[in-house]
């Protein structure tokens, strides 16, 4: 901006600093709504120990492969690298190295370094026994592979087990613990050393395994990363959104890998967030994210033909790999094939579990071209009309499938049956009601306030409501037992004696809720959110009440000039009391 007056001119942000006569913070908290932006608050003491924790990770990685080359100790774990084809290059590159089998190796060496057990503790390096007060290392024995974040930080390991020391107890695997560094939902194994041939080659192709990652850089693949046997996050398709719009999914040829493709398929069809007008429960306008698109997103399917995985592959035939990245077929066709293969189409019984399967898939896309395109073809093979297909697709749900839905209730397309379909949209009442009830997990103490200032129907949402009120008299038959000290579990045991089954399904989701999303909060934090969700909601809660008593007003007004009766008028009375009792609740709020 400029102003040719006075001849002052800046950014936005001093703009607002001129004509609101903000402070710097002020503007940030004024712009940031209204360009999409959390602001999040900076705790310094929390960064600092984060670098502390983050230097203790990559001290231990020097240490775990200095071992690896150079101690006699480790000749196992080497002639095991050696043997699985990784070359001293790439053993450098990765900083793949070796935990000594003792009890406290690192932990010595790390305290040697200045480092103190307890952040240790923090950074999932050591483990400490309570009993005796003694730390003792997390990793022994195993071939160490660091996980690095997308910036290059050292934030975790995943820890294999040597050939011939496997004795069925250990797992083959373990990974660090889900930390403050260490997010495994937020983390792409190899995007570090990735992104830049992602960003030439404009694809990335996203395999399962770390050793197939590793394999596949060390045979000139550079556009590789790993989701580490996870199904992909929302989190991690939003960082690969950075550097491309192709995903290409190269998983072992089994099960495990087709369920995969499955899910990943049905969780990036959720994630365009787009913004469409709508009207909440009151009648109100509002913008919402319209999650029924995907982000544009192209993602194709690389078949793995010869070999159990693409390890194998690239080891066997790096040129056939290759071509395997030619011939890779969109996400949708790799369906439609798979379907379309199973099924014996000249019979009634195979259409209809071919269509079964494949319409509700097409219903829940939001890119209309390729809809009609697949349901064209659909028709072709089924040998119907097209017309009659439409009209059982149009009878389906269009929401993408809930990625929060548990794995025992999912069915995959490759388990003979479509996915469950729920809706994930969420309105703002909704989702602070949720995020409510879940701070309650965090911190039950404040139903005692809570119940005498929310009622259950101010919360949006049956289940949720019927939570919350669960919670509150759950809460007060309990809290005068002197050994009473609240649990998921002890609600949950109470709950399912009489909860309906969709009652107990948010109470469990809730609780996952918060711990996910509010570990970190202390009692002051969580006390403070609870205050300020629960205004909200009862502002909400009144307003729309009101806006309902003032539609019922103007009609009794109306019906009052042809009808004056006693009933009419004494109807008219109660309204416009209960209009100003919630405009003086809402005052008070307001205070």
């Amino acid at each position: 901006w400029h102003c040719f007056g006075c001849d002052k001119g800046g950014d936005l942000f001093s703009f607002v600093l001129e004509m609101e006569h903000l402070s710097f913070p002020e503007a940030l908290r004024l712009l940031a709504p209204k360009a999409g932006v959390q602001l999040k608050q900076q705790d310094y003491r929390l960064t600092a120990d984060k670098n502390r924790w983050l230097d203790a990770l990559e001290a231990a990685t020097d240490f775990y492969h200095h071992y690896l080359l150079n101690r006699p100790e480790a000749k196992a774990a080497r002639d095991y690298a050696t043997g699985r084809g990784l070359d001293d290059a790439t053993l450098e590159d990765w900083q793949i190295g070796y935990a000594p089998a003792g009890w406290d190796s690192l932990l010595n060496f790390l305290q040697s370094k200045k480092f103190a057990p307890a952040d240790l503790l923090s950074a999932g390096l050591v483990i400490h026994k309570a009993e005796t007060n003694r730390y003792f290392d997390r990793f022994r024995g195993r071939l160490m592979f660091p996980i690095r974040d997308h910036n290059g930080n050292t934030v975790g390991f995943t820890a294999r087990l040597l050939p011939g020391a496997e004795d069925g107890q250990a797992g083959k695997y373990i990974n660090s613990p889900q930390s403050k560094v260490y997010d495994k939902s937020a983390i792409l194994f190899g995007l570090d050393k990735a992104k830049a041939a992602i960003k030439e080659l404009g694809y990335v192709i996203i395999m399962e395994g770390q050793m197939d990652c590793i394999t596949a850089h060390q045979f000139g693949f550079k556009n590789v990363i790993a989701t580490s046997g996870t199904a992909l996050t929302a989190v991690q398709v939003a960082l690969l959104k950075r550097h491309s719009d192709n995903l290409m999914f190269a998983l072992d040829a089994d099960t495990a890998g087709q369920n995969a493709i499955d899910r990943a398929g049905a969780l990036i069809g959720s994630l365009d967030y787009k913004e469409v007008e709508a009207a909440d429960r009151y009648g109100r306008p509002h913008t919402y994210i319209d999650p029924e698109s995907s982000y544009q997103i192209n993602i194709k399917v690389l078949e793995i033909i010869a070999g159990k995985d693409p390890d194998e592959l690239i080891r066997q035939d790096k040129k056939m790999f290759s071509a395997a990245i030619k011939e890779a077929k969109p996400l949708m066709q790799y369906i439609f094939d798979k379907t379309l293969a199973r099924f014996d189409l000249a019979q009634v019984s195979g259409q209809q579990q071919a269509a079964k399967i494949l319409l509700p898939l097409l219903a829940r896309s939001g890119d209309r071209v390729a809809q009609n395109f697949w349901l064209n073809r659909l028709a072709e093979r089924l040998s119907m009309p097209e017309r009659f297909l439409l009209e059982e697709m149009e009878k389906l749900p269009k929401k993408p499938i809930n990625q929060d839905q548990s794995a025992s209730s999912r069915r995959s397309f490759s388990e003979g049956g479509p996915a469950a379909i729920k809706p994930i949209r969420q309105t703002r009442d909704q989702a602070l009601s949720e995020f409510l009830v879940a701070l309650l997990f965090k911190s039950p103490k404040n139903l005692a306030r809570l119940a005498n200032f929310l009622t259950p129907e101010q919360l949006a949402g049956a289940a949720v409501q019927d939570v919350y009120k669960s919670l509150i008299i759950y809460y007060y038959k309990n809290q005068q037992q002197p050994d009473f000290s609240f649990s998921y579990q002890a609600f949950s045991s109470w709950l399912g004696t009489s909860a309906r089954p969709e009652t107990m399904a948010t109470a469990l989701r809730l609780a996952v809720l918060s711990e996910k999303e509010f570990y970190q909060l202390n009692e002051a934090e969580a006390n403070q959110e609870i205050f300020k969700i629960s205004r909200q909601l009862k502002k909400q809660y009144l307003a729309g009440r009101q806006k309902e008593i003032t539609r019922v007003l103007g009609q009794l007004e109306e019906k009052i000039k042809t009808e004056p009766s006693p009933e009419n008028k004494r109807m008219l009375d109660e309204a416009l009391r209960e209009f100003n009792d919630l405009a003086k609740e809402l005052r008070q709020l307001a205070d």
